[in-house]
């Protein structure tokens, strides 16, 4: 859908994004703005199902318990899987979010910073003991058999754009976590 608003009248539906070579466009995304919009597009949207369910749940718990902890498990689960997504490892999407922004505000080492977040989240999985961080991980080494294209000749975001990027990349991230914490900590904890 983000590719459409983009103007491309070709963009196809992918239901496994990260286990096929088709792209979802003909056309490249000329800026690192507009690859950011498409990038967080999804996440951002996702926030209106998930609230919806978990106010829905709050409003009939009393009246119908079994309904409300259904809602409440849809809810979190839509939270958990996107907060998942959001993380900064490539190549999720907090990864290639994060990415468009660091290339901005820090050209040199903004791949490094990310290669370091992995490396970190590597060492917390193994502290503890967390085999779905382990493999969550291990799906980052996607990045080194099939690298993402060239990011250089992109056009760039301001510098102004790129804080705009972090902050609505940071409240999605945020909001997501916050509904889906309960699955979240029982997941990986």
């Amino acid at each position: 859908m983000a590719h459409r608003l983009l103007g491309h009248e070709d963009a196809r539906f992918r239901l496994a994004p990260l286990f096929t070579t088709t792209p979802i466009s003909e056309r490249t995304i000329p800026s690192h703005a507009r690859d950011f919009f498409v990038t967080i597009m999804g996440a951002g949207f996702s926030l209106v199902p998930m609230i919806v369910t978990l106010v829905a749940a709050d409003m009939v718990k009393t009246v119908a318990p079994g309904l409300a902890s259904i809602l409440i498990a849809i809810g979190s689960a839509i939270g958990a899987l996107n907060f998942i997504n959001l993380l900064p490892l490539l190549p999720l999407d907090g990864g290639r979010c994060l990415r468009q922004i660091l290339v901005t505000l820090s050209p040199r080492t903004g791949l490094h910073i990310l290669l370091s977040l992995s490396a970190c989240a590597a060492a917390v999985s193994f502290v503890q003991e967390s085999l779905s961080l382990i493999a969550l991980v291990c799906l980052g080494g996607l990045v080194f058999f099939r690298p993402e294209p060239a990011i250089s000749d992109k056009a760039p975001m301001s510098k102004g754009m790129a804080a705009l990027a972090l902050a609505a990349y940071g409240f999605t991230m945020a909001a997501h976590a916050t509904g889906g914490w309960w699955l979240i900590r029982w997941y990986f904890w």
